[in-house]
């Protein structure tokens, strides 16, 4: 008789929720950083703007930023007209080899889904694609074959 309490007494226990077993989401940073040439563009502009620096986060930041070793600074000095401050716009040039992929005749493609994402993912993805159209490092393509693209944190 007594186990038997015992096992109603445990299961009433476990049904009553516990306020202490609540899981608390994990707060995603966010990053409002902007590039320089935006700020330069929006400069240029003869219309007023606001910046804003949340004071907290700009700490964090400045003391956080990594520190770059000496022998490092000095050949990023020394060879300084090697790197640029931003990629030529355009393809490089054509070479010699072209690589190109063979397709076996009257293979059909497999018909699968398209990769669903979310909106936001969505929307960084087309402002990815759309820059790098504008630079000239990629092109449309009419190809029925089509990749998925994953995104990643830095």
């Amino acid at each position: 008789q007594e186990v038997y309490e015992d096992q109603i007494q445990l299961a009433s226990q476990k049904t009553k929720p516990q306020p202490e077993e609540k899981q608390v989401k994990p707060h995603k940073p966010t990053n409002y950083l902007i590039k320089s040439k935006q700020v330069k563009s929006s400069l240029s502009v003869d219309k007023p703007f606001l910046l804003f620096i949340f004071k907290g986060s700009f700490n964090l930041f400045v003391n956080n930023a990594p520190e770059i070793p000496s022998e490092v600074s000095n050949l990023l000095q020394e060879f300084k007209d090697v790197f640029l401050d931003d990629c030529p716009k355009g393809l490089p040039p054509v070479r010699g080899i072209e690589h190109q992929i063979d397709f076996v005749p009257g293979a059909t493609l497999p018909n699968r889904p398209a990769y669903r994402t979310n909106p936001v993912e969505t929307k960084e993805l087309q402002s990815q694609i759309d820059e790098l159209m504008s630079k000239g490092h990629i092109r449309e393509s009419m190809s029925p074959c089509a990749v998925p693209v994953l995104l990643v944190p830095k």
